[in-house]
């Protein structure tokens, strides 16, 4: 009879908002959408600055910026509360500047991409791809203006996305320890629980 002892690693990953947000640039990055996006990237605040710090980023534009939003409150998924499921929101933000006025910055015309195509472009993208294995598929929300103004000679227009997704978190339990040993124990009769000889088997191990 072997003697041997082990536990299996049931860890999962602790960084999905960074996972996803990855995910969901890499496929804007590979994407042919027909027309030029000068800049993908996750979101750092940008948009947030004055006039002068956003008429800077103008020539960025057409831009797509994605950003993780935050997560609902994690929902207890089985009795021994070692696992919760979470949802979790991302914004993305499709920006156009326009010269001809602010009408071509929403809609386009025959040189330049538009806004409106841009955002709807980008949340239909995402209805298609899987995110990676754990990670629920992305659920869209409503389309929301951010800003449509004038800087610098420039019309400038951006618009916003919600998608939601949903991933398990879970207690971390220890990683499987390595198999060093097997002991085996030869029980001959008269069987009463104490073995005749004992073996205890080394394993080999690699570096």
């Amino acid at each position: 009879m072997a003697r041997y002892t082990g536990a299996m690693s049931t860890n999962y990953p602790t960084n999905y908002p960074a996972q996803i947000e990855d995910a969901m640039l890499a496929l804007i990055k590979a994407h042919d959408f027909g027309y030029l996006i000068k800049t993908v990237a996750s979101y750092g605040g940008e948009l947030s600055g004055d006039a002068d710090a956003i008429a800077r980023i103008l020539p960025r534009f057409p831009a797509v910026w994605v950003t993780f939003k935050g997560e609902g409150k994690p929902i207890s998924y089985d009795t021994q509360r070692k696992r919760w499921l979470v949802s979790a929101t991302f914004s993305v933000f499709a920006a156009t500047r326009n010269a001809r006025g602010e009408l071509d910055g929403r809609k386009g015309n025959a040189f330049d991409v538009g806004a409106y195509q841009m955002i709807s472009d980008t949340r239909q993208l995402f209805l298609a791809h899987d995110l990676g294995p754990g990670i629920d598929t992305l659920n869209p929300g409503g389309i929301k203006v951010l800003f449509n103004t004038t800087i610098k000679g420039n019309c400038m227009v951006c618009y916003a996305v919600e998608l939601t997704t949903k991933y398990y978190i879970a207690k971390s339990e220890p990683d499987a320890p390595d198999l060093l040993r097997i002991g085996i124990d030869y029980d001959t009769p008269p069987r009463d629980g104490t073995p005749a000889a004992s073996d205890l088997i080394t394993l080999e191990t690699s570096i």
